[in-house]
């Protein structure tokens, strides 16, 4: 599963570095947009498609945290060469908080943590309604074997070596 994320930054080689850290460690991630100013990092925020934001906290035309002030549902990591900002970031629940020049194990670690948040929350629970003899059941789709033809019917193996016999 691709994972897709945003840029705002002003700085072109951050921005850099930011890509080659994605493409040499997380290959599933997909840059699908970058802003470089307030301005353009508000339409990117409205109209992108992404699961989190990497945001320079300090913009040269202000502040990268005031886009986010309102939204609390955002993954955001923010990464600045400033470190009076870190109080601000984590009380907008910030997933990290990276300090310029980017140390690649921090990134790796924020960006991991993430990452396995954005799966977690994209997974969705599905059941399957089955009939049987004393009425319904309903299977976790994630606890599905295996299935098997049996003439007419089908069978549907679960983890939990139960069975259920379909018409």
């Amino acid at each position: 599963m691709k994972v897709k994320a945003i840029i705002i930054e002003d700085e072109l080689p951050a921005r850099k570095t930011l890509n080659s850290y994605l493409k040499r460690y997380f290959p599933q991630v997909e840059v699908t947009g970058e802003a470089i100013d307030l301005e353009s990092g508000v339409e990117l925020l409205e109209n992108g498609t992404y699961d989190f934001v990497f945001l320079d906290v300090q913009l040269k035309n202000g502040l990268g945290i005031d886009l986010i002030k309102n939204r609390k549902d955002l993954r955001v990591v923010f990464t600045t060469a400033f470190d009076q900002y870190t109080a601000e970031a984590f009380k907008s629940k910030a997933f990290g908080y990276l300090l310029k020049p980017l140390d690649p194990n921090d990134f790796k670690d924020i960006v991991n943590r993430v990452i396995k948040d954005v799966l977690v929350t994209n997974t969705q629970l599905v059941k399957l309604k089955v009939t049987t003899k004393d009425g319904y059941a309903f299977i976790d789709t994630t606890t599905i074997v295996r299935c098997e033809a049996e003439s007419n019917y089908s069978r549907i193996f679960t983890s939990d070596n139960k069975s259920y016999m379909l018409s």
